[in-house]
């Protein structure tokens, strides 16, 4: 945390607010089935008592020049009827909050952006709001006294930065890791509940001699098996296990604090019965839960975010860079196991809290687990369209004597196929606990078509341009000017910003394409009189709005401020190269930059100095 007027990204924060906009974003759902329909009066009511209790989680992502960063959200969240795909983005611009609360029929749902938090944290979240709720709801205040406990700073504790040593980093050697394959679907998800028994669970995993978390997971890894080929069993299957890591630190913080253990296993020849497979990986989890261990995995983390060269380079820089390590660590997992434990809730709750389960969005294949009183909710997250892991997963529990029962958001081939999974989605208790999904991902669809026609465009320019003889350099400007104009409504379309920001960013896009221009015919009509008149135009739409709005103003948009400020001294630099012919426009371009300059430290000084500190932090 900074102050109280905005928040530094945790390590893992800053590596998810990468995906800010895109349609693939990392979001938790945890969800809680009530004894009776939801009362939206008394939901609202208690997320307004939650939201006082847990402001860091009330928070809209902006972006400085170096790092994200969170700035609490001016508006009061509100509760909403489900009508939305499950783990849909949150980040959509600069005033999205970065959770929402749902509800259908008997269900509560909390989603929350991993950008601010993970599992752990927004389980606190949710348990603090079904305590809120129910307090509400059912007149018991006891109820509400069940909340999480822990002071300001401890829940914005960025317990990553706090309890880092770079002496302790270290990185373990990757194996060759199988893949999963398959037709992926980006439109749909399948989204699963499976249920079962807690305790036959837990007994078959006391009777194999392991913990419940390492019995499901040998499961996993056993449906996987199943699907390999011959040649694929000489791979290995590694899988990511998220561990919270606030027990061995000592931290209450409701941010992102978790380290990695990983769960590999090389099939081979042989199909070792299920208890062997379990027995191998409760001694790799041990070893990789050992303080040491996750000491140094989460050392090595933040090492990269603490070099100096990366603090220093620009965010679109840093941007790209993460992007590039998602897409290398999505190649060294097979799938992911996440596991909540156990969710106690105060006795007084039970009576109406009947059941509690999660899911996370996902690019491929991902199981959470948690378990409430008897009920053990296995969530799955696939975007595959066949669903071999997920049947192989239910033979291989059903061949163990558990069977238990399916919610699933849609529709799947794989529930008209005979064997457990169609059994499982057949005992579903009715009414679904997901609502019909008429929803449309448009934007999708525009931004696909948006981006055929720029190649289209890109495609005839560079034909063109190489017919008529073109120079590499004339060819290739126009063809940037088409790419960054692509940008430009890409952005509008993902980020949805405001009227205001639309002109500034425009602004900016309609230099760049000047200086295509010049850059590719050398013309001095361009640095003489179209480079200053923007520079002019910017300025001056800037000065009006800072007149009329000042502070506010400033706050909203200080990054495009400095922007055009800065750029208003580039005719001056055109002149001193003696690339303009008529100087007026260049020179009343830098007094413009300068005029700005003053009458926003006249107007907006304290605010300029305050939004300074958040967009030029190097942490």
């Amino acid at each position: 945390m900074a102050d109280a007027s905005w928040y530094r990204l945790d390590n893992v924060g800053k590596f998810y607010a990468a995906q800010a906009g895109s349609p693939n974003q990392t979001i938790f759902r945890l969800a809680a089935t009530m004894a009776d329909e939801v009362d939206e009066q008394a939901l609202q009511r208690a997320l307004d008592a939650t939201v006082a209790q847990f402001p860091g989680f009330n928070v809209s992502l902006r972006s400085g020049m170096f790092w994200h960063y969170l700035e609490p959200s001016g508006t009061s969240p509100r509760v909403t009827p489900e009508n939305l795909p499950i783990c849909y983005g949150l980040h959509a611009g600069p005033q999205s909050v970065l959770f929402r609360v749902s509800y259908y029929r008997r269900r509560i749902n909390v989603e929350v952006s991993h950008m601010i938090s993970d599992g752990r944290g927004a389980l606190e979240f949710l348990k603090a709001l079904l305590g809120a709720y129910v307090a509400e709801r059912y007149g018991l205040p006891e109820a509400a006294a069940c909340a999480y406990a822990g002071t300001e700073a401890q829940k914005t504790e960025d317990s990553f930065t706090t309890n880092y040593d770079r002496s302790a980093a270290g990185k373990a050697k990757k194996p060759r890791v199988f893949h999963l394959t398959g037709l992926k679907t980006d439109a749909d998800p399948l989204y699963l509940e499976y249920h079962l028994s807690a305790s036959a669970v837990h007994a078959a995993a006391k009777d194999a001699g392991v913990s419940v978390t390492s019995y499901l997971i040998a499961a996993v890894i056993c449906a996987v098996r199943a699907t390999m080929t011959a040649r694929d069993r000489r791979r290995a299957i590694h899988l990511d296990v998220p561990v919270d890591l606030r027990s061995l630190f000592g931290s209450a913080t409701l941010r992102n604090f978790f380290g990695l253990a990983f769960i590999t296993y090389t099939p081979g020849d042989a199909n070792a019965p299920l208890v062997e497979v379990a027995a191998e990986v409760q001694r790799q989890l041990t070893a990789g839960c050992e303080p040491a261990s996750l000491k140094r995995r989460m050392m090595a983390m933040i090492k990269l975010e603490k070099n100096p060269l990366l603090r220093a380079a620009p965010l679109i820089v840093k941007d790209a860079a993460l992007a590039v390590a998602d897409a290398r660590a999505a190649r060294e997992v097979t799938t992911t196991v996440s596991s909540l434990g156990r969710v106690a809730l105060d006795p007084c709750m039970a009576p109406y809290v009947e059941g509690i389960s999660a899911l996370t969005s996902t690019s491929g294949l991902n199981f959470i687990v948690c378990t409430y009183g008897d009920d053990l909710s296995i969530g799955i997250s696939s975007r595959f369209l066949g669903q071999k892991v997920t049947r192989a997963l239910a033979e291989v529990l059903e061949d163990e004597g558990m069977r238990g029962y399916l919610n699933a958001n849609r529709d799947a081939p794989a529930f008209h196929r005979p064997g457990p999974l169609a059994a499982a989605r057949k005992a579903a208790p009715a009414p679904s606990v997901f609502p019909p999904n008429s929803f449309e991902r448009k934007s999708t669809r525009v931004r696909t078509v948006l981006a055929v026609l720029t190649l289209i465009c890109i495609a005839l320019i560079a034909l063109l341009g190489g017919t008529a003889g073109g120079s590499a350099l004339a060819v290739g400007a126009p063809c940037a000017a088409v790419a960054l104009n692509w940008l430009f409504v890409r952005n509008m379309i993902v980020h949805a910003p405001d009227f205001i920001r639309v002109v500034e960013r425009y602004f900016l896009v309609l230099l760049a394409v000047a200086g295509l221009w010049f850059l590719s015919t050398g013309n001095l009509i361009v640095t003489t009189y179209v480079i200053p008149g923007l520079c002019l135009l910017a300025l001056a739409f800037n000065a009006v709005l800072l007149i009329a709005f000042r502070g506010s103003f400033v706050t909203g948009y200080a990054k495009y401020l400095i922007y055009e400020m800065l750029l208003g001294l580039v005719p001056l630099a055109l002149l001193a190269a003696g690339l303009i012919t008529w100087p007026p426009l260049a020179i009343a371009a830098g007094a413009a930059a300068a005029a700005l300059l003053a009458i926003l430290l006249l107007v907006g000084r304290k605010q300029l100095a305050a939004e300074a500190r958040k967009l030029f932090s190097l942490r």
